[in-house]
């Protein structure tokens, strides 16, 4: 087996058991990983380069407040058609701006509930409402 840097960097981000999904600037879909494909069921070629709103338009409007904000969100559960999962959706900064979005989901709500608390904590993040009420868990500083 090769050493890390030896790996490309598309073989590791397939092998995260989390989706990932990334857009630009412009709020279009730039990255999407196979086990994203899995969880939306939506093959990457049929997501990359549209309007996020356009392929998980549940999901889009926390991509599209971080990107607007630049204010991340920790833990935060997004449901998109039957699929209920817990994603931490972070800014993409580069000198000093916005360019775009990242969003890394996976897991059930139910279990990863005390993992969001424990995040918060660690963070210096606000605790907004309890987790178990279908309500944003945590929400990072700016």
């Amino acid at each position: 087996m090769g050493k890390l840097e030896d790996l490309d960097a598309q073989s590791v981000l397939n092998s995260i058991y989390n989706g990932i999904t990334a857009i630009d600037e412009s709020g279009i879909i730039t990255y999407f990983n196979e086990t994203a494909e899995r969880i939306f069921k939506i093959p990457a070629y049929e997501a990359l380069d549209r309007f996020i709103s356009e392929v998980i338009p549940h999901t889009a409007g926390k991509l599209l407040d971080c990107l607007k904000t630049g204010v991340p969100f920790y833990g935060e559960k997004v449901k998109e058609g039957e699929v209920t999962l817990i994603a931490n959706i972070n800014p993409i900064m580069h000198g000093g701006k916005v360019c775009g979005v990242v969003s890394v989901g996976g897991g059930s709500a139910h279990d990863a509930g005390k993992a969001v608390r424990i995040l918060a904590i660690n963070e210096g993040a606000e605790i907004l409402k309890d987790f178990d009420q279908d309500e944003t868990a945590v929400r990072g500083r700016p």
